[in-house]
């Protein structure tokens, strides 16, 4: 089952002002793409614009938003219109995508784990490659794929949840959701790929010098709930970060 985010748009804009999507997410994303100032960003599964704004405000001199959810680029040209920054939206399937142009930095918040194949991993990986500049680079936040996390039951905590196979194999679907603010939830599923797929498969499409990072708390976040709330979220990682460069 593929999740339909024209179902689900406005239901996943409510959860974007959760501590974790702010403090870890939010933070993350800053820290790894660096400085902004004058820098063109495309931003891959922008969903319904929240990073895209982000990084708008952050310094980059332009920002593209591209998603394949017409629902949710629906409700990013929305925000444009109302609080106008500049940014471009479009609606299209990464696998594929090629806008005849380059960019300094190419962001995306949960987009490699939905590659049902690594067929699809690859052209996601082609797509990140072919609009990178020579000296640009790709950061993401994803789900996090280590097996070895698998305690799972106190992300209630944070208002999301994960649920994991016993037995996985690349392309194994993982289902994780998060819980409405009113009540019910929002459910995804993603799909598992060991570290060594990820790598062999990025550098077949022409990424290079590709770098995972854990969970990062911004110092605000940290001092707003504390190191106690953040110690579960740290020790068993929901999401992941992960940095590369297009290889020359």
């Amino acid at each position: 089952m593929e999740t339909n985010y024209d179902d689900i748009a406005q239901e996943y804009q409510e959860i974007k002002n959760e501590p974790w999507r702010l403090h870890c997410e939010e933070h993350m994303i800053r820290e790894l793409v660096g400085d902004l100032a004058g820098k063109s960003v495309l931003d891959l599964a922008c969903g319904e614009g929240h990073l895209t704004r982000r990084l708008k405000r952050h310094g980059a001199r332009r920002v593209v938003g591209v998603d394949l959810s017409q629902g949710m680029i629906d409700l990013a040209t929305a925000q444009e219109a109302q609080r106008p920054l500049g940014i471009e939206y479009a609606t299209h399937d990464v696998r594929g995508l090629d806008l005849g142009e380059r960019f300094d930095r190419i962001t995306a918040g949960w987009l490699l784990s939905y590659s049902p194949t690594t067929g699809d991993l690859l052209e996601m990986g082609r797509t990140i490659a072919r609009h990178l500049t020579p000296d640009g680079h790709f950061a993401t936040i994803d789900n996090h794929h280590d097996i070895a996390y698998r305690q799972f039951g106190k992300l209630r905590a944070y208002n999301v949840g994960k649920e994991v196979p016993h037995e996985v194999a690349d392309g194994t679907p993982v289902r994780v959701w998060g819980y409405l603010p009113g009540g019910g939830t929002v459910e995804m599923e993603v799909y598992h790929y060991s570290h060594e797929t990820y790598e062999s498969v990025l550098h077949e499409a022409g990424l290079d010098q590709i770098t995972w990072h854990r969970p990062m708390i911004a110092p605000e976040g940290m001092e707003l709930f504390g190191a106690d709330y953040w110690d579960y979220w740290i020790k068993h990682p929901f999401l992941m970060g992960m940095t590369a460069k297009r290889r020359s």
